[in-house]
Formats: C-alpha cells, structure tokens, sequence
C-alpha cells in the first residue's frame, strides 16, 4: 500500500479487513471528478454537520444546518485526502459566476503544489455564490462524459477507473430551472450513458427528502452506482440499530471511504 494512503488510513484508525479492498481501488482509480451543486436549493436548511475528534473516538452532530454548510465539510475533506494521498482529482461546479474558476485541480502538478491546490479548493468552496435557480446536471455529466471518453482506452488497458461523484440535493433541472418530467428523464439517459464507460458513480446526497431518496434509491437498483446521505442517514439504510459505538464508527467511517475513494463492497 502507497506511503501516503497507509499513513491517511492508519490516522482513521479502520478495520484491517477492509484495507485490501482500499489498496485496490487506489491503485485502479486513475483520477477523481467531483461535481459540485451550488444551485440556490443548496442554501436551505435541513442538513446536519459532523463533529469528530481526530481519531473518531467522540462524534457529535449538528443539525438545521444548510446544505452548502454540510456539503462544504464533504469538500473540505475530499480536498485534503487528495492532497495527502495523491488522487488527482478535479472540482467542477454546475454553476459558472463571473471571478470565479468553474473547475479546480489538485494533484494534477507537481507534488509540490498540493497544498496550495488544496487551499484554492476550500477559498472557492467558501466564497461560492448560491444565487442560480437552476441545476443542469445532465449538461454537466455529458460534457464531462465527453470528456472521460478520450481516457477511456487508457482506462481500459490498465483495468483502472474514474471515480465521478456528484454531490447535489439531488433535483435536476435543465438550464432555464424546468423540473418536468423530460429534465428527470434526460438526466436519467446521462447517468446511463456515462456508466458506460470505465467509471464508478457516487452520487452524494445533501438532503433527506424522502422523494428524493427513494428516486435515487431507484436508480441504485438499475444503474451501476453508489448512493450516500449524509453519515447518520446511511447508518440508517444499513438498517443496523447502532447501540454499539463500534459498529456506528465502522459504518460511519465506510460511508466516508467509499465517498472518496470509489471502494465497492467492502463487506462483501
């Protein structure tokens, strides 16, 4: 296992049995996109914050806390492993603002740069403008479709992957902020056909609406890709009542890894 990445995990203080599908996947994955929804339904409030010590032994939550709020923690940490465990991995809003970079790298330089990288992920992150009343995720996944689709030989002949995450409240809307039922279909055909190249898909839910979850749990079943809540809401759909601290930690610190690393079924 690379220096970097057994060092982040042995801070995480995981399973053992886990970490060989953890050595796997990083060795496979070649490089992470990371779609960020920063549309107006961002800033509502119905999402929860994650406070942790730094080995994970005392965990609180925070709740009534907007969407961007949890969704920026997501980031923050995205950020950080990339840097520390050298993933190259790429930050692309769906939303363009004037001043503002529409995508940011890190790893994708020298290892020297990581960290300033790093910092220019969080300042954006922080400083991002929730003022669009729309969410065109399907435009997105298709150009960067068209964008993976020049990698996927690559991909292919070393058995490796892109790891693409989609973190959103999970509406789709086209690009004048129409909700109807051509925009669902049309983002459900863009999911379909990325999935068909040498890609792992993880959409990060920032919202507990159960319309919302029960229609990406759909999708879950009929198209090859991950589905995540925030911590405490996949704890749940583990359907394990987590008396036990242990138990809670190990589900709460999964969910965390297969959010950033693509890992799939590790209890398997």
């Amino acid at each position: 296992m690379p220096t970097p990445l057994k060092n982040y995990l042995d801070h995480l203080n995981l399973p053992l049995g886990i970490l060989p599908a953890v050595s796997d996947t990083y060795k496979a994955m070649n490089f992470r996109i990371v779609l960020i929804d920063n549309s107006s339904s961002m800033s509502t409030i119905d999402s929860h914050l994650m406070k942790a010590d730094c080995n994970f032994e005392r965990i609180e939550k925070t709740d009534k806390v907007s969407r961007w709020n949890e969704l920026s923690q997501c980031i923050k940490f995205h950020a950080k492993m990339a840097a520390r465990c050298w993933i190259p991995t790429k930050f692309r809003l769906v939303n363009e603002h004037e001043g503002m970079p529409k995508e940011l790298g890190i790893c994708w330089g020298k290892p020297e740069d990581a960290r300033a990288e790093r910092n220019e992920v969080i300042n954006a992150i922080k400083n991002a403008k929730l003022d669009a009343n729309v969410n065109p995720l399907a435009s997105e996944i298709r150009q960067i479709e068209t964008a993976l689709s020049g990698e996927a030989d690559k991909l292919k002949q070393k058995d490796g992957f892109a790891a693409v995450i989609i973190c959103s409240h999970g509406v789709p809307t086209d690009e004048t902020g129409d909700t109807v039922k051509s925009v669902i279909k049309d983002f459900v055909e863009s999911i379909m056909s990325l999935a068909q190249l040498p890609v792992r898909i993880t959409f990060r839910l920032c919202t507990g609406n159960d319309k919302v979850v029960d229609f990406f749990g759909l999708m879950e079943a009929e198209i090859a890709c991950d589905v995540l809540q925030d911590y405490w809401g996949e704890v749940r759909t583990d359907g394990i009542k987590c008396h036990c601290k242990h138990v809670f930690l190990l589900l709460l610190q999964t969910s965390l890894l297969v959010t950033y690393t693509g890992v799939k079924s590790v209890f398997a």
